[in-house]
C-alpha cells in the first residue's frame, strides 16, 4: 500500500464506513504498518464484539478454541487475548507475549461488563504509555463507547483523553465507527487522519467539516466498492484509495 496511508506515531484517527465497505481490511494494514515501522510498539485492540482473533491466551494456550462458535475473524499474528485485569503483567511482558499486541476482549458477560473492562484496560494503557516507546490503540466499535449525544460511556472519558493528550505520549489513537454523527467533538477536532468508506447517510459528512475535511469532496459513491478517500490534517484534498491486495490512489 501507499505508504502515506499508514498512521505515524501520535496520530490520531478515524476509520469511517457502512459495514462490508473495507474498514477492517483497512484496520489489519493499519496496524501491521505501524508494526514495521515501530518494531518495539505496543499495539492494544479494544475489541467489543469480538471481531478480531488473537492467537494466545494469557495462560500460554492457543486461543483458537476460544472463538469455535463465532464466525472468522482477521487474525493479528502473535497476539495474545486479555480478559481479565489481573493478566496486564502477563500480556506486556515481552517474553511471554513478544508480540506486544493485544486483544482486549470478553466472550461472556454483559455488554456494560465488557465495556468498564475495556474502558479500564485504556486507562493503564495510556497511564503506562511512554513517549520514548510510540504506541497505538485501535478501538474497533468507536460507537460502544459513546452514547447517542456522543458522550463517553463506560464511566470514563478515556478514549477522548487519547485524541487531545495521547500526542504528547507517543500516542497514536485509531477509532472505528459507521457513522461520522457518532463521534465525540472533542476526538473529531483532535483528529490528523480520516479514513471515508461509503456511508448510508451522506449528510452525515457534514459532520467531518467540523475537523476540516475539504467541503467540496465527498465519501465515495455506491459504485466505488471498497474504495475510501484519506484525508490528513492541513490537506484540502482527500484522494481516493481502492482496497486489493495494494491500495493504490484512484482518480478523483
Amino acid at each position: 500500500m501507499d505508504n502515506d496511508i499508514a498512521m505515524h506515531a501520535s496520530d490520531r484517527g478515524i476509520l469511517i464506513g457502512a459495514n462490508g465497505t473495507g474498514k477492517s481490511t483497512l484496520a489489519e494494514y493499519v496496524l501491521s504498518a505501524f508494526r514495521d515501522e515501530y518494531p518495539n510498539a505496543r499495539i492494544a485492540v479494544l475489541d467489543t464484539k469480538p471481531r478480531w482473533r488473537a492467537e494466545w491466551q494469557a495462560d500460554g494456550r492457543p486461543a483458537r478454541k476460544l472463538y469455535r462458535k463465532l464466525a472468522k475473524g482477521d487474525t493479528i499474528p502473535g497476539s495474545m487475548t486479555i480478559s481479565r485485569a489481573q493478566d496486564w503483567p502477563i500480556v506486556w511482558d515481552q517474553d511471554t507475549n513478544p508480540s506486544q499486541s493485544v486483544i482486549v476482549q470478553r466472550l461472556h458477560g454483559s455488554m456494560s461488563d465488557n465495556l468498564r473492562f475495556q474502558v479500564g484496560f485504556l486507562e493503564k494503557f495510556f497511564q503506562t504509555q511512554d513517549a520514548r516507546r510510540p504506541s497505538l490503540v485501535y478501538i474497533d466499535e468507536g460507537m460502544d463507547f459513546f452514547t447517542g449525544s456522543s458522550s463517553a460511556r463506560g464511566g470514563s472519558d478515556i478514549v477522548q483523553r487519547c485524541f487531545r493528550a495521547g500526542r504528547e505520549r507517543g500516542l497514536a489513537t485509531l477509532i472505528g465507527v459507521q457513522r461520522p454523527i457518532s463521534i465525540n467533538l472533542q476526538c473529531l477536532t483532535e483528529t490528523s487522519w480520516c479514513a471515508l468508506f461509503r456511508i448510508n447517510f451522506k449528510n452525515d459528512v457534514r459532520r467531518l467539516w467540523e475537523m476540516g475535511w475539504p467541503q467540496s469532496t465527498g465519501p465515495p459513491s455506491y459504485d466505488q466498492d471498497h474504495c475510501f478517500r484519506l484525508w490528513r490534517s492541513g490537506r484540502a484534498i482527500a484522494p481516493l484509495y481502492k482496497l486489493g491486495k495494494a491500495a493504490h490512489e484512484q482518480s478523483a
